[in-house]
């Protein structure tokens, strides 16, 4: 179903020993998708310049991030119904969306906020010399992710670095073209959010909140 949704094949898989995750006796099904792309419609981030925007889009919840970090809190604390639903609700897939975004704008960079969050994902884009503003006022942190932190005692820093926060995917592009993006994005039934820009800058880390 995963595969139908994302228009790809699945080809393959992998086995992966996680003790004390699954119930006994149970196993865990893994795949991994190959793309291809022309040399000249690459986005590698190289166009990325000071003025673009950060358009955030929307996660569904953790994104099979930060689990061990989650198990360990659930076994401290019990989770409201209406978190355990985020908790375990499935990643939400970007690939039809962010290809019509592809298609139909010019998308200068995407990262998409797997393990190391919003700090360490962003920055991986970015050419020396540009910083990623962050507003985290954009955006509402989701209630789970607040729950989390709160039982968990999770600093702030950490919190941007181990979980997406809310926001799954952020595409680079003009500013000019975001309500065309948000336009598309909530045609999919995606929200987004403008969560900062870029500008220039020699600070050490590429990536700075505010």
């Amino acid at each position: 179903m995963l595969a139908k949704k994302s228009n790809c094949a699945l080809l393959g898989g992998e086995t992966a020993e996680m003790p004390g995750h699954y119930a006994k006796n149970n196993f865990d099904l893994a795949g991994f998708s190959v793309g291809v792309v022309e040399k000249t419609k690459l986005i590698d981030g190289k166009s990325i310049k000071s003025g673009h925007v950060l358009l955030g889009v929307e996660s569904s919840g953790p994104h099979s991030n930060g689990y061990s970090l989650i198990r360990s809190i659930l076994k401290k604390h019990k989770a409201p119904d209406s978190i355990m639903r985020i908790l375990l609700k499935p990643t939400h897939l970007y690939p039809a969306p962010v290809l019509e975004l592809i298609k139909k704008t010019n998308v200068k960079g995407m990262a998409h906020i797997t393990g190391g969050g919003l700090t360490e994902n962003i920055p991986r884009i970015l050419k020396n010399g540009l910083i990623a503003n962050v507003n985290l006022s954009a955006w509402k942190f989701p209630k789970a992710f607040l729950w989390l932190q709160e039982k968990g005692k999770i600093s702030q820093s950490d919190m941007l670095r181990i979980f997406n926060c809310g926001i799954g995917m952020v595409c680079i592009l003009d500013k000019a073209e975001v309500p065309k993006a948000q336009k598309i994005l909530s045609a999919h039934k995606l929200r987004s959010y403008e969560i900062g820009s870029i500008t220039k800058g020699d600070l050490h880390e590429q990536i700075q909140y505010n």
